[in-house]
């Protein structure tokens, strides 16, 4: 049931096999200590990570009384247990506990065993996450090229790894470098998804990264082919309310405006605005970011209000009214460029309206509810 995404079914056949297990052969048996494991892992696929957490505690020390602080087992448990708690925000903790899964699997399995290079990527990452970037950078470089070793480049695998990589460098502004990475997992992922043809997810992905270095760098002339390639192919693939869609629409809107190219710039910022829900535009706002530094506020913002004014003329024509759901599009924008407290007039302008429209209980109301309070 597992498998098949079935979780809400597979919890209570779970939780009934961990009960008769504790029963019947006792707290530290193995089978018992499986069941917790599985139980931990569904309520974790469930998004009930705060439920899993004791489950997963409750194993990894089960292990390490049973086991032993170095047994195999124990550490498969610490690295599950660290990584529950990555996705609970709760980085430092699990920054703690995962040098001594890579320590270990060094000295026990060796430096190019994939469990020591996975664990070795979490470390990455999760040094990222809580800013120490100048060790995380040098770590993930060490996986990148472990993964290409064991796997092979074109491996999916190897590709993250690579993109971790590369968003280290960027972040350390080595950007060239990055662009550098981000070109060969386009190929390596071209080559990889030949058969299932030139827009596949991954590949659009490298494209939007490479143009955005390409940015970064102020190459805007060698950004636009890669960035109208994966504007494209998202459109096409993914439908254009999709996040990723709108991320690409406005990344190639930002290029287009500070390459002169106005009115092409202006038309892409109205066909995203008027597309995007609430839930892609929320979904889409870090993907912005890179793309809206390129372009001055005053830029943005004159394009944005002309844009603005001819959704508001559309709607007024055909006697409709979605200005609200367009003005949360406009504030993601205006927020993801910096410009806060023009984004937070248009939210307020937007609640307001939905209150008077909806109600203060209507779902769409609580949601921009929930973006005013975000800020």
């Amino acid at each position: 049931l597992d498998a098949m995404q079935r979780q809400q079914e597979a919890r209570p056949l779970l939780q009934r096999v961990l009960d008769g297990r504790d029963k019947v052969l006792g707290h530290m048996h193995p089978d018992t200590l499986i069941a917790l494991d599985n139980l931990s892992m569904v309520l974790g696929r469930m998004g009930k990570q705060q439920d899993a957490v004791p489950l997963s505690l409750r194993a990894l020390e089960g292990r390490q009384t049973m086991l032993g602080r170095d047994h195999l087992e124990t550490l498969a448990s610490l690295h599950s247990h660290a990584l529950l708690l990555k996705s609970l925000g709760r980085h430092h903790e699990a920054a703690a506990l995962l040098p001594r899964v890579v320590s270990s699997r060094q000295s026990i399995l060796g430096d190019t065993h994939p469990d020591t290079v996975l664990t070795q990527h979490s470390l990455a990452t999760l040094l990222a996450a809580i800013g120490q970037l100048e060790r995380a950078e040098p770590l993930a470089q060490k996986v990148r090229e472990g993964c290409a070793r064991l796997l092979g480049l074109g491996h999916p695998e190897t590709l993250r790894t690579m993109r971790t990589h590369a968003e280290l460098q960027v972040a350390l502004g080595k950007v060239d470098d990055a662009r550098v990475t981000f070109l060969a997992i386009l190929q390596a992922s071209e080559r990889l998804r030949a058969e299932e043809g030139a827009n596949h997810p991954e590949t659009l992905t490298a494209c939007q990264d490479i143009a955005d270095a390409h940015c970064r760098l102020g190459q805007y002339a060698a950004a636009e082919p890669f960035c109208r390639r994966a504007t494209r192919g998202r459109v096409l693939t993914l439908g254009i309310a999709h996040c990723d869609s709108l991320a690409s629409l406005c990344s190639l809107a930002s290029l287009l405006a500070v390459t002169g190219q106005s009115q092409e710039a202006e038309r892409l910022f109205l066909r995203a605005l008027a597309a995007g829900g609430d839930a892609s535009w929320g979904e889409a706002c870090p993907a912005l970011l890179p793309s809206l530094g390129n372009l001055s506020t005053s830029e943005l913002s004159r394009m944005l209000k002309k844009a603005q004014a001819a959704k508001v003329g559309v709607l007024e024509a055909q006697g409709e009214d979605d200005t609200p759901t367009f003005s949360m599009g406009l504030a993601t924008i205006l927020e993801a460029s910096g410009n806060l407290r023009e984004a937070e007039v248009l939210l307020r302008s937007a609640l307001e309206d939905r209150e008077s429209m909806l109600g203060a209980s209507h779902q769409d109301t609580v949601v921009t509810m929930c973006r005013l309070a975000s800020f």
